[in-house]
């Protein structure tokens, strides 16, 4: 699997060498690592699965697996060991994909790539659609500096004002990043500082050109199963673009109802002015921000 990386990490240099050969074998780029550090400082853009022991010189393959969690939690991990997985802390890691391969299997380093490959392909295929630009799109939210913002008290106005206007429960702000929605502004719901972005409508809404209405989610596969919108209540959902001058789609303005609700042609094209205006003051901040620079 050309150009994909494997961060291998053991604290045995003997072991570790023997299980980045094996994968290297495979066709998979390797990183190695020996210890949790390590592999913390290697975690972001370009790594593709980790591949740890369990006993490492400053801590476990779980606090491996947490970390991972925590900094890219789409990617796969494989906890490649013979401790028993019975001593295993898995309660901090649902939603992870992880496996436990034993070490002391019959043929363990030729089935090793094997099986790091085919997850590699399963987080693609299960994993959310992503944009055609993505790159650029969060080369583009990164410019907007958004934790430098004081930006709250004037989305919220915005929120309200939205959900009043067309006469549904909730509306809010929320920017796409790699791995999260964070949300800016909300009125008539709390929803928290960030949600995961396997778990959001809006990253389904990022791929539509035009506004997204969904009349009735529990009659959409896509999210009949989705606990974290169930836990809220949420029936309705429409979403407005927030792009960037050059066209790049970095978070959406969204309304929320509690009953199955729909959107006539009008109040869609209202819906995206109001979208609009918050890309405006969004860019505007930016400017500012560039300027005091």
């Amino acid at each position: 699997m050309n150009g994909a990386t494997v961060v291998c990490a053991d604290s045995d240099t003997e072991a570790r060498t023997e299980t980045a050969t094996a994968l290297s074998d495979a066709g998979l780029d390797t990183v190695e690592s020996a210890s949790v550090a390590d592999v913390k400082d290697e975690l972001g853009d370009g790594v593709d699965c980790v591949v740890t022991e369990y006993d490492l010189s400053d801590g476990t393959g779980m606090d491996v697996v947490r970390a991972v969690r925590d900094s890219t939690p789409d990617v796969p991990c494989v906890l490649y060991t013979d401790e028993r997985p019975s001593s295993f802390d898995t309660s901090q890691v649902e939603g992870m994909i992880v496996e436990y391969f034993r070490k002391s299997a019959p043929d363990a380093q030729e089935r090793l790539g094997d099986l790091v490959s085919d997850m590699i392909t399963q987080r693609a295929q299960v994993s959310y659609i992503l944009p055609d630009d993505e790159e650029e799109r969060l080369a583009a939210l990164e410019q907007y500096e958004i934790e430098e913002f004081e930006l709250r008290a004037s989305f919220e106005r915005i929120s309200e004002l939205v959900a009043s206007h067309f006469g549904w429960e909730a509306a809010f702000v929320g920017t796409i990043d790699q791995n999260e929605e964070n949300f800016l502004a909300c009125h008539g719901i709390e929803l928290g500082e960030s949600a995961d972005r396997q778990d959001t409508i809006c990253t389904h809404a990022i791929l539509e050109e035009q506004v997204t209405v969904i009349e009735d989610i529990l009659a959409d596969h896509r999210f009949v199963e989705n606990e974290m919108l169930d836990s809220v209540g949420i029936r309705a959902y429409a979403g407005a673009n927030i792009d960037t001058p050059d066209g790049h789609t970095i978070g959406s303005l969204c309304l929320i109802d509690y009953e199955p609700n729909t959107m006539s042609e009008q109040e869609r094209r209202e819906f995206a002015l109001f979208a609009d205006e918050v890309a405006e003051q969004l860019e505007l901040r930016r400017e500012i921000l560039d300027g005091d620079n």
